[in-house]
């Protein structure tokens, strides 16, 4: 196959990505803002994506002012942890003010798309090579009729998929709903409008609707 020409039309973003290079892993130097916390079911996940089908994306990494020119990560810390061996490195040409509002965004936006869950299904029965099981409960722990689900539900008896436990004090006066699937809170964001809830102590955003917003909208979907 001849290789592929590179287009000619003008692009209309620029593009951020100098080079590929490969460094060790333990070369990379950690970003001092990351915010990211690595669970120990995640490097299990990790782990079971490199035995079964080794390394195949790159970390992503500038050269920063602030840390004397080193080649810091923005995305990749935890593979950084994990490998003991030269790793591909896209090399941007950010400054550490671009650097930052990155690594704020980078997951953040991939984890706003939505899941189709009859198509990731089709798609995890197509892959005939067998998919560990840490990675499977990464990839959807609740398939339906999945090994993983029957697995996972109970632990000494004691159903375990919904570890969320709210606790209250006296005088709440706030409805909390809990959807286990991201296609179902999709669909309780767009029927009920709830207002959005930035709490700079979690990472993440909420949506609370009090008792009387709730009443409010009972009554207009009745109406």
């Amino acid at each position: 196959m001849p290789p592929r020409k590179s287009s000619t039309k003008e692009p209309s973003f620029k593009n951020r990505i100098v080079g590929l290079e490969y460094v060790p892993a333990g070369e990379l130097s950690v970003h001092p803002k990351n915010w990211r916390l690595h669970p120990e079911r995640q490097r299990s996940a990790l782990m079971a994506a490199f035995e079964t089908i080794g390394v195949a994306d790159a970390v992503l990494a500038y050269r920063s002012d602030r840390n004397g020119g080193a080649l810091t990560l923005i995305d990749g810390h935890l593979r950084r942890d994990m490998l003991d061996q030269d790793v591909p490195v896209l090399v941007t040409d950010l400054g550490d003010e671009e650097a930052d509002l990155l690594l704020a965004s980078h997951d953040v936006i991939t984890t706003m798309a939505h899941r189709d869950e009859t198509a990731l299904a089709a798609l995890l029965d197509d892959i005939d090579m067998g998919i560990p099981r840490d990675l499977l409960i990464a990839i959807d722990p609740d398939l339906p009729g999945s090994e993983v689900e029957q697995a996972e539900k109970t632990v000494d008896g004691e159903d375990v998929r919904y570890p969320i436990v709210p606790e209250y004090d006296e005088g709440y006066d706030s409805v909390i709903i809990f959807a286990t699937r991201e296609a179902d809170w999709g669909w309780l964001m767009k029927e009920l409008d709830l207002p959005t809830v930035q709490d700079r102590r979690r990472i993440g955003i909420s949506h609370v609707l009090t008792v009387e917003q709730f009443r409010q909208w009972l009554f207009s979907r009745s109406s």
